[in-house]
């Protein structure tokens, strides 16, 4: 017992050991502001700082900072494989940046509009937990190959994201589809009534638009997954870093080459990342569309749940499905986002411009507007129903022409457009849904696809 006892405590001090071993914050630490390109005892007006700042801070405190701390953390290995740092102090910088990680997750480290952004806040915690290590970090990089990276690292994360979502959408489709293969359903022309259907036949056309926008999602993945960290401010280094080492640290499929493409590439690359969610959102809001439509009293095709409408504060009978006009209303907000970056980088010249530094704003409006509708849609496309009986209906038996000129030619031998002109009165034939239906042969018709 007086073993086990002498071992429990042993254990406990090393434990507090280990937590006092741990850089803290202190006083002088949070008052020490100081800018990391700083050269002399002079300060920045405090409303130029402020309009230069702008939300730069918010974003990078909220989602920026944990792509940074990965690219960091790769560009010390590459220094370390430099000779820059031993193996040891390679040891340690990796430790602190885990530590400075876990403070910010808790919600200890924040990022001040004095600091600028969240490459100064993790340079001076560095600093401040290793001494003259933390200040080795910035060799051979820039803040501009920093912010280079850490947005393309959010771009194909976002981009991953948004495949799964996706995915999952494509799934809850299929299963509708399955569901309703056979059921009735009205296509429309003009807005106007052309051929039968089916309502799984109507659900797998979005099944299949969706799988396009995920392969095209996929390849401007591809596109962007290039490695810029390393590039400096546009023009390189005199010392050689790996960029090799880096790309496959975090996860780029290669190396952009060119120096002065990196920064040029800037706008190029986010509107790419902004037009594949736009795709993504053109599909969601012709869904939409079509459910705020079919849904309503006049056409009444399909049928909401209740757990998705909303009401009125004047008219009690009113069931509103605002879920599906924010769908398509957000389709002209990230319209406006494309065309926000695509202005943007229009006429600047070649290298860095402080103009980039708003298009992180668009690319992270870009990412909540796609996710939180491709979630929308998933829960609105399950509580959503066809309304067989109303379809049946409003039907009218004219809809039926061309599948009976299509019967008479194949039977008669009639030209097809002899037949055509002379159809318009089809009483005389037998129009059965599912007879018609089945009788679609073409691939890709709602008897066959």
């Amino acid at each position: 017992r007086m073993i086990l006892s002498t071992l429990i405590q042993v254990l406990v001090l090393l434990n507090i050991l280990t937590i006092l071993k741990r850089p803290v914050i202190t006083l002088q630490n949070i008052f020490t502001m100081e800018k990391i390109w700083t050269k002399n005892k002079s300060t920045l007006n405090d409303i130029i700082e402020s309009y230069t700042v702008g939300g730069d801070n918010v974003l990078d405190e909220k989602i920026f900072y944990k792509y940074d701390l990965k690219a960091s953390a790769a560009h010390i290995e590459a220094l370390a494989e430099n000779g820059i740092f031993t193996r040891r102090e390679y040891d340690i910088l990796l430790e602190m940046l885990s530590y400075i990680e876990h403070d910010w997750d808790i919600g200890v480290l924040h990022v001040e509009s004095s600091d600028e952004d969240c490459h100064t806040v993790i340079e001076r915690e560095l600093t401040k937990r290793t001494g003259s290590l933390g200040k080795k970090v910035h060799t051979a990089r820039s803040r501009n190959d920093q912010s280079l990276t850490m947005i393309r690292l959010f771009m194909m994360d976002s981009l991953k994201q948004s495949e799964k979502r996706i995915e999952e959408l494509i799934s809850s489709l299929s299963k509708i589809e399955k569901k309703h293969k056979k059921t009735p359903f009205i296509g429309y022309s003009h807005t106007q009534q052309a051929m039968p259907t089916t309502y799984g036949h109507y659900i797998n056309s979005f099944r299949e638009q969706l799988e396009d926008d995920l392969s095209y999602t996929e390849i401007i993945r591809k596109f962007i997954s290039k490695n810029p960290l390393g590039s400096g401010s546009g023009f390189g280094s005199n010392i050689d870093i790996n960029r090799s080492l880096t790309a496959k640290r975090l996860g780029f499929d290669s190396i952009q080459k060119n120096s002065l493409y990196c920064q040029n590439s800037r706008g190029k690359f986010e509107l790419k990342y902004i037009h594949s969610l736009s795709q993504i959102m053109q599909t969601l809001q012709k869904i939409a569309t079509d459910v705020v439509l079919y849904t309503t009293r006049e056409f009444s095709i399909l049928k909401a749940d209740d757990s998705i409408t909303t009401g009125s504060s004047m008219m009690p009978q009113k069931k509103n499905l605002d879920v599906a006009e924010l769908i398509r209303g957000n389709y002209a907000m990230i319209i406006g986002l494309e065309t926000q970056v695509s202005s943007l980088v229009h006429g600047l010249t070649s290298g860095y411009n402080r103009d980039f530094q708003l298009i992180k704003k668009s690319i992270v409006e870009a990412h909540n507007i796609v996710h939180t509708s491709l979630e929308a849609s998933l829960v609105m496309m399950e509580k959503v129903k066809p309304n067989s009986k109303r379809i049946l209906e409003v039907i009218e038996k004219d809809i039926y022409s061309t599948d009976v000129v299509n019967i008479k030619v194949k039977e008669t031998g009639q030209s097809f457009r002899d037949v055509y002109k002379n159809i318009m009165d089809i009483g005389d034939f037998d129009v059965d849904f599912d007879k018609i239906i089945s009788q679609r042969k073409s691939l890709g018709s709602p008897g066959n696809y």
